[in-house]
């Protein structure tokens, strides 16, 4: 017979397994539950409603802490994006030449294409002569997968949450027969 449901502060309440595989709850004193001593409690005393599981069956993380590292990794991702195109959707890469060239033509080589090719500039056209070419690096978005990459940060982020992805706009909606 349940006499009372009490809300137990989670920094006061440490998971405990027996050598026999029984689950434990230890509570540290709490004035507003009126724990007041520390006590060992079985698992069938306690309702523990965990969020997102990490490391452990039994103890949980905090949704924005599971939805962190997806979410860093969403914003990094947009930032490239807008990154990419604001360069005209054009690749960084290098400009070289068949001979060797002193540093400080290098230098004067560098700057030059930085203020005349690269951002809002991004898109003129370069008169390369003297053998120099210029050779792309960074990879495609399609080559990285970029929109599958976003696709799936958001679908993490709402599973830390317990939230249904197609809800939110980054998932289909289930289909039903």
């Amino acid at each position: 017979v349940v006499v009372a449901l009490y809300i137990l502060d989670a920094r006061r309440v440490r998971p405990l397994v027996a050598q026999d595989g029984g689950i434990y709850y230890q509570l540290s004193a709490d004035n507003l539950t009126g724990i007041g001593i520390e006590t060992t409690v079985p698992a069938s005393e306690i309702i523990h409603d965990m969020t997102t599981l990490r490391y452990h069956p039994l103890c949980g993380i905090p949704p924005m802490a599971a939805a962190l590292l997806s979410a860093s990794q969403g914003k990094s991702i947009q930032t490239s994006a807008s990154s990419f195109f604001d360069n005209g959707a054009r690749p960084s890469g290098v400009l070289s030449a068949d001979g060797t060239i002193d540093e400080a033509t290098a230098k004067r080589l560098k700057e030059h294409w930085e203020s005349n090719y690269t951002g809002e500039n991004a898109g003129r056209v370069a008169v390369l002569g003297d053998g120099l070419k210029f050779e792309p690096m960074t990879a495609k978005a399609t080559d990285s997968q970029r929109v599958e990459q976003l696709g799936i940060t958001g679908k993490m982020v709402c599973t830390a949450f317990n939230v249904p992805a197609y809800m939110v706009g980054v998932a289909d909606p289930p289909a039903y027969n």
